[in-house]
Protein backbone atom coordinates (compact mmCIF):
# COMPACT_ATOMS: atom_id res chain seq x y z
CA UNK A 1 0.00 0.00 0.00
CA UNK A 2 1.36 3.21 -0.77
CA UNK A 3 1.04 6.40 1.46
CA UNK A 4 2.43 9.20 -1.36
CA UNK A 5 1.39 12.34 0.79
CA UNK A 6 1.27 12.16 3.69
CA UNK A 7 3.41 10.11 6.74
CA UNK A 8 4.36 9.41 9.80
CA UNK A 9 3.17 11.89 12.41
CA UNK A 10 1.02 13.72 9.62
CA UNK A 11 -1.17 11.03 8.32
CA UNK A 12 -1.45 10.43 12.67
CA UNK A 13 -2.78 13.44 13.31
CA UNK A 14 -5.51 13.07 10.05
CA UNK A 15 -6.33 9.91 11.21
CA UNK A 16 -6.96 11.16 14.79
CA UNK A 17 -9.58 13.74 13.23
CA UNK A 18 -11.76 11.26 12.44
CA UNK A 19 -10.52 7.89 14.48
CA UNK A 20 -9.66 7.11 18.07
CA UNK A 21 -7.27 4.26 18.73
CA UNK A 22 -8.01 2.33 21.34
CA UNK A 23 -4.50 0.69 22.40
CA UNK A 24 -6.32 -2.17 24.88
CA UNK A 25 -8.19 -3.70 21.68
CA UNK A 26 -6.40 -2.70 18.45
CA UNK A 27 -9.31 -0.91 17.06
CA UNK A 28 -10.46 2.17 15.95
CA UNK A 29 -13.82 3.73 16.80
CA UNK A 30 -15.33 7.07 14.43
CA UNK A 31 -15.16 10.13 16.13
CA UNK A 32 -16.40 12.68 13.65
CA UNK A 33 -19.23 10.64 10.99
CA UNK A 34 -18.09 10.51 7.62
CA UNK A 35 -21.27 9.25 6.10
CA UNK A 36 -24.71 9.25 6.94
CA UNK A 37 -24.11 5.45 7.65
CA UNK A 38 -20.90 6.32 10.43
CA UNK A 39 -22.01 7.46 13.74
CA UNK A 40 -19.85 8.60 16.55
CA UNK A 41 -19.05 5.74 19.08
CA UNK A 42 -18.89 2.95 16.42
CA UNK A 43 -16.47 0.29 15.68
CA UNK A 44 -14.04 1.27 12.61
CA UNK A 45 -13.55 -1.13 9.88
CA UNK A 46 -15.38 -4.15 7.83
CA UNK A 47 -14.36 -7.80 7.91
CA UNK A 48 -15.28 -9.35 4.79
CA UNK A 49 -15.28 -13.10 5.13
CA UNK A 50 -12.54 -14.01 7.49
CA UNK A 51 -9.95 -11.24 5.95
CA UNK A 52 -8.28 -8.08 7.53
CA UNK A 53 -10.13 -5.33 9.27
CA UNK A 54 -10.09 -2.21 6.49
CA UNK A 55 -11.27 1.22 7.09
CA UNK A 56 -12.06 3.49 4.67
CA UNK A 57 -11.28 7.44 5.03
CA UNK A 58 -11.30 10.13 2.35
CA UNK A 59 -11.77 7.52 0.04
CA UNK A 60 -8.84 5.79 0.63
CA UNK A 61 -8.96 2.23 2.27
CA UNK A 62 -6.17 1.46 4.84
CA UNK A 63 -5.55 -2.03 6.91
CA UNK A 64 -6.13 -1.47 10.86
CA UNK A 65 -2.88 -3.45 11.72
CA UNK A 66 -1.04 -1.33 9.55
CA UNK A 67 -2.61 1.97 11.25
CA UNK A 68 -2.17 0.14 14.71
CA UNK A 69 1.81 0.05 13.72
CA UNK A 70 1.45 3.64 12.92
CA UNK A 71 -0.11 5.23 15.74
CA UNK A 72 2.56 2.78 18.05
CA UNK A 73 5.75 3.32 16.46
CA UNK A 74 5.26 6.64 14.36
CA UNK A 75 6.04 4.67 10.96
CA UNK A 76 4.16 3.07 9.04
CA UNK A 77 5.14 -0.86 8.40
CA UNK A 78 7.70 -1.59 5.73
CA UNK A 79 7.08 -5.60 4.74
CA UNK A 80 4.67 -7.61 6.32
CA UNK A 81 2.80 -7.35 9.57
CA UNK A 82 1.90 -11.20 11.19
CA UNK A 83 -1.10 -11.39 13.03
CA UNK A 84 1.04 -13.70 15.68
CA UNK A 85 -2.14 -15.68 16.90
CA UNK A 86 -3.52 -15.83 13.35
CA UNK A 87 -6.91 -14.13 14.06
CA UNK A 88 -6.19 -11.17 11.53
CA UNK A 89 -9.36 -9.66 13.74
CA UNK A 90 -7.20 -8.88 16.49
CA UNK A 91 -4.80 -6.19 16.31
CA UNK A 92 -3.70 -5.33 19.84
CA UNK A 93 -0.36 -3.98 18.79
CA UNK A 94 1.48 -7.14 21.23
CA UNK A 95 -0.06 -9.58 18.26
CA UNK A 96 1.58 -8.02 15.72
CA UNK A 97 5.15 -8.57 14.72
CA UNK A 98 6.92 -7.44 11.34
CA UNK A 99 8.40 -10.02 9.26
CA UNK A 100 8.96 -10.72 5.83
CA UNK A 101 7.02 -13.71 3.40
CA UNK A 102 8.87 -16.73 4.32
CA UNK A 103 8.37 -16.07 7.51
CA UNK A 104 4.81 -15.12 7.41
CA UNK A 105 4.08 -18.20 5.65
CA UNK A 106 5.62 -20.07 8.80
CA UNK A 107 3.06 -19.08 11.28
CA UNK A 108 0.69 -20.21 9.54
CA UNK A 109 -2.43 -23.18 10.63
CA UNK A 110 -3.31 -26.11 8.83
CA UNK A 111 -4.51 -26.21 4.78
CA UNK A 112 -7.90 -27.08 4.20
CA UNK A 113 -6.96 -30.20 2.67
CA UNK A 114 -4.18 -31.75 5.43
CA UNK A 115 -5.52 -35.28 6.48
CA UNK A 116 -2.81 -36.27 8.97
CA UNK A 117 -3.72 -33.42 11.51
CA UNK A 118 -0.04 -31.99 11.53
CA UNK A 119 1.92 -29.33 9.02
CA UNK A 120 4.58 -31.08 6.94
CA UNK A 121 3.32 -35.10 7.95
CA UNK A 122 1.56 -36.74 5.38
CA UNK A 123 0.91 -40.08 4.41
CA UNK A 124 3.48 -42.27 2.03
CA UNK A 125 1.12 -44.69 -0.13
CA UNK A 126 3.24 -46.72 -1.53
CA UNK A 127 5.75 -47.35 1.29
CA UNK A 128 3.06 -47.16 4.48
CA UNK A 129 4.85 -44.82 6.42
CA UNK A 130 4.62 -41.53 7.49
CA UNK A 131 6.85 -38.74 5.27
CA UNK A 132 7.98 -35.57 7.25
CA UNK A 133 9.13 -32.76 5.95
CA UNK A 134 9.62 -28.70 6.51
CA UNK A 135 9.76 -25.88 4.26
CA UNK A 136 11.59 -22.74 4.22
CA UNK A 137 12.56 -20.23 1.81
CA UNK A 138 10.99 -22.45 -0.95
CA UNK A 139 13.63 -25.37 0.00
CA UNK A 140 12.19 -28.43 1.43
CA UNK A 141 13.93 -30.56 3.76
CA UNK A 142 13.13 -33.90 3.63
CA UNK A 143 13.52 -36.09 7.06
CA UNK A 144 12.32 -39.25 6.02
CA UNK A 145 10.27 -41.41 6.71
CA UNK A 146 8.49 -43.00 10.20
CA UNK A 147 6.58 -46.32 11.43
CA UNK A 148 4.89 -43.59 13.71
CA UNK A 149 2.79 -41.16 12.88
CA UNK A 150 4.25 -39.53 16.90
CA UNK A 151 7.77 -39.72 15.45
CA UNK A 152 7.20 -37.98 12.29
CA UNK A 153 5.05 -35.21 14.19
CA UNK A 154 8.07 -34.90 16.84
CA UNK A 155 11.08 -34.92 13.80
CA UNK A 156 8.90 -31.78 12.24
CA UNK A 157 7.91 -29.71 15.28
CA UNK A 158 11.73 -30.18 16.10
CA UNK A 159 13.08 -29.14 12.13
CA UNK A 160 10.10 -26.20 12.15
CA UNK A 161 11.56 -25.01 15.84
CA UNK A 162 15.58 -24.88 13.71
CA UNK A 163 14.32 -23.18 11.12
CA UNK A 164 11.64 -20.86 11.85
CA UNK A 165 12.53 -19.91 15.14
CA UNK A 166 9.68 -17.95 16.59
CA UNK A 167 7.92 -18.29 13.87
CA UNK A 168 7.69 -21.61 14.00
CA UNK A 169 3.71 -22.48 14.32
CA UNK A 170 2.39 -25.73 15.92
CA UNK A 171 -1.11 -27.35 15.23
Amino acid sequence: MKYEAVFGDQLITHISKFLEYKKETGEFVWITPTSNRVCAGDVAGNNYKNSYTTIYLNKKMYYAHELVWLFETGEMPVGIIDHINLNKKDNRFENLRLCNKSENGCNRGLNKNNTSGEKGVTWHKKAKKWCAEVWKDGVKHYLGLFDSYDHAVCAVREKRVELHGVFAKFN
